[in-house]
């Protein structure tokens, strides 16, 4: 907080109109947040794709282009932010980088829209990151994973095929904690017959997202 402050002291009042305060747009937000001894007593920040560590803040500010303040419940990702930030920036369309995986959120900053995305497509492939061990976590540790407004999905692969897939399904309004998987974790099958078409659809999805951004490797269950 004292870091922010000085940087937002430095570019000046933000009801200065000739100030750079009053025409920066400001991004705060996360990489990752923290289990804090959640599900179970975990510590670990990476290696599973629960709420605790995927789920970060994002504060977009400006005097300029926002009067108000504004809370939205609106699915968003971390790939968002530069094409939203070349979208508030006016850069046409035409100049903008052509490979970017992200949505615009400007519609959604300024209220034209109540949502700009209908899933989010959360991967994990750093198998070393936050240890100097080559296997990190015993195999499978690479995730795949959807999450849409109400549910989440993921696959844990082992991009050598010698470990089996493990899989993860959870009803995040009747299980916001996600303390009841409703995969059997070793065969990936519903363990209510009510749950499959979820489990279907969101298999489904997590494919189309994952070869839509070109993470085909290692390749999901079919």
């Amino acid at each position: 907080d004292e870091k922010i402050r000085r940087l937002l002291t430095a570019l000046g009042s933000a009801e200065d109109p000739a100030s750079l305060r009053s025409r920066t747009v400001i991004v705060r937000t996360s990489d990752h947040g923290e289990l804090g001894l959640s599900h179970g007593g975990l510590r670990q920040k990476i290696f599973n794709a629960y709420e605790e560590s995927i789920r970060v803040p994002l504060v977009v500010s400006s005097p300029a282009m926002f009067s108000a303040p504004a809370e939205s419940d609106a699915l968003v990702s971390l790939v968002d932010i530069v094409p939203t930030l070349l979208g508030l920036s006016g850069a046409p369309e035409e100049d903008q980088p052509g490979h970017l995986e992200g949505c615009d959120l400007g519609p959604l900053l300024r209220g034209e829209r109540e949502i700009v995305r209908d899933a989010v497509l959360f991967t994990y492939d750093d198998h070393q990151a936050g240890t100097a061990l080559q296997a990190g976590p015993a195999q499978p540790n690479r995730i795949r994973c959807v999450r849409d407004e109400r549910w989440k999905y993921a696959v844990y692969l082992d991009p050598a095929g010698r470990a089996a897939p493990e899989f993860e399904m959870y009803d995040l309004l009747e299980d916001p904690l996600e303390e009841r998987n409703l995969l059997d974790r070793a065969t990936g099958l519903s363990r209510a017959p009510r749950h499959d078409p979820e489990r279907r659809r969101l298999s489904r999805r997590l494919a189309e997202l994952c070869a839509d951004v070109g993470a085909l490797a290692p390749a999901l269950p079919a």
